[in-house]
């Protein structure tokens, strides 16, 4: 019987801390692996990637065995969401090689995730009917876009663990190109050993 995998990760956000390890284990999921261990994420400000990444990505990695292994989720805000990625990919590997890398970088916002399945929201009390935004990894501003299709403010370490429950992956998958790169990277990391 094989081992577990073990996804471990680093978030930016508040709201990636809970929401996260609920997305990968869904994803995971659909993918035929009903079985994922996803530890709490390490969050860690993108400012503060010079002086503490080497450090966050030791301490993530310690219970990554023989599957799995380490995924960093941040924001591409401005920057080139491929560049970001292979940048930091790059880097990593200096600090880790015990264990499979990923990074996936969400274009401009980890909302814009959300607004990829947005019709899938719908279910959730704070969320009313709308159309459909036409290419959800262009907006700027996409937890503003998020918020006013909602009747409540929105709030990161609310409605991110709650929306990441509830939104259509496969749909994620179609609509959004960075939504597709985490959905590449988890299933890279599943299909690892070390």
């Amino acid at each position: 019987m094989s081992e577990t995998p073990v996804i471990a990760t680093i978030v930016e956000g508040h709201g990636e801390v809970k929401a996260l390890p609920v997305l990968l284990r869904r994803m995971a999921a659909e993918r035929g692996h009903a079985h994922i261990d996803v530890p709490n994420p390490w969050r860690l400000d993108r400012g503060r990637y010079a002086s503490k990444l080497a450090d966050t990505a030791r301490a993530a990695t310690k219970r990554v065995r023989t599957s799995g292994g380490l995924l960093v989720v941040l924001d591409a805000d401005d920057d080139c969401p491929v560049s970001l990625a292979e940048e930091l990919r790059s880097t990593m590997a200096a600090y880790v090689s015990h264990c499979p890398i990923e990074v996936a970088v969400a274009c401009r916002e980890f909302e814009a995730w959300f607004l990829a399945s947005l019709a899938s929201l719908h279910r959730h009390r704070d969320v009313v009917p709308g159309d459909e935004v036409a290419d959800p990894d262009a907006p700027r501003g996409a937890k503003e876009l998020l918020e006013r299709r909602m009747t409540s403010k929105y709030s990161p370490t609310l409605h991110q663990p709650a929306f990441a429950a509830m939104m259509d992956i496969r749909v994620a998958v179609e609509r959004s190109r960075s939504f597709r790169h985490l959905d590449t990277a988890l299933s890279r990391l599943l299909s690892s050993s070390t």
